[in-house]
């Protein structure tokens, strides 16, 4: 007979709720005035300025001093690439389930 305490490294796989299973309780109406969309404006820009981060700015200026409009083209280029990675990153962990960084 197997016993286990509560020290023990085994799951409940009963209670264990799956992160990606949508709740309708949990699905919101969309905004339906301009005011209201503004609540979402925030996360959203957050969530940009974490893609654009210091790194691309700082370079893209120093590229932009050395070069001038030489390289504008590298810029708006590799600004596309990345949106289109990080849709592709994202959408492969929602159906993966899995983190990008173990794909």
């Amino acid at each position: 007979m197997t016993h286990s305490t509560p020290s023990d490294p085994v799951l409940d796989t009963a209670r264990i709720r799956d992160p990606y299973q949508l709740d309708p309780a949990d699905i919101q109406d969309p905004p339906r005035t301009f005011r209201g969309a503004l609540k979402f404006l925030g996360p959203g820009m957050i969530t940009s300025a974490a893609v654009v981060g210091s790194g691309e700015l700082l370079t893209a200026t120093t590229l932009g001093a050395q070069v001038g409009f030489l390289l504008l083209w590298l810029v708006l280029v590799s600004t596309f690439v990345k949106v289109w990675v990080q849709i592709e990153l994202g959408r492969w962990t929602i159906s993966t389930g899995r983190v990008a960084v173990s794909g």
